[in-house]
Order: structure tokens, then C-alpha cells, then sequence
């Protein structure tokens, strides 16, 4: 992962047998959130070189996009090709909404 501040390659971004398909930065927090094929969305801090804060399960497929609320900051969306949009709320890792009964696998929120 490139630290575009410091122009430093930060290598425990991801599970080294994982790929990262989507990355979301908020530049006001600090924070990272990321969706892997191992179907994961991983919460990182680059203040704190790259820690991994917080994992969140439950798709059952690839997480392909995450959004993150613009006004709620620990508020985001995520879609994955289980045919699924999951909101969560990132301090107690709870799954808010899920929304279902897609007939094809959802790229994009």
C-alpha cells in the first residue's frame, strides 16, 4: 500500500493471502477501510502505520465497493456479489440493514 503523504509502500495492509478488491480512505479520520476476496471489510489506521483496528464478517462472497456516509463518518455500506448490501455501524461492528433478493451479484453500491 502506498502512503501517498510520506511516499512510503506499507506492506501489512492485507492478509498476505487475500486480495484487496476496494479501498475507501477518510481523510478527516485517519482511516482506511478496505474489502477483500476472502470476504472481510478491514478497518486500518495509516496514522498508526496500517493497523488493522477492526474486522467485519458476513458476506459470503468477494466485498466489491464500500461507502462510507458522508455525514456519519461511522456509518458504511458494502456490497459483495453474495447478492447482498450490508450497513453497518462501525463502533460495535453491528450489521444494521441487509438488503436481499438481488437476482444478479452487485458490483457497486
Amino acid at each position: 500500500m502506498l502512503d501517498c503523504t510520506t511516499v512510503v509502500i506499507y506492506d501489512n495492509v492485507a492478509d498476505p493471502f487475500a486480495m484487496l478488491v476496494c479501498l475507501i480512505c477518510k481523510l478527516s479520520t485517519g482511516v482506511c477501510c478496505g474489502g477483500l476476496d476472502d470476504m472481510l471489510i478491514k478497518l486500518w489506521d495509516w496514522e498508526k502505520k496500517w493497523i488493522c483496528t477492526q474486522v467485519f464478517e458476513g458476506h459470503t462472497h468477494y466485498v466489491m465497493q464500500i461507502v462510507i456516509n458522508p455525514k456519519d463518518n461511522n456509518t458504511f455500506a458494502s456490497c459483495s456479489l453474495d447478492r447482498t448490501v450490508k450497513v453497518r455501524f462501525s463502533q460495535v461492528s453491528l450489521c444494521l440493514t441487509l438488503a436481499t433478493s438481488y437476482l444478479s451479484k452487485i458490483n457497486v453500491i
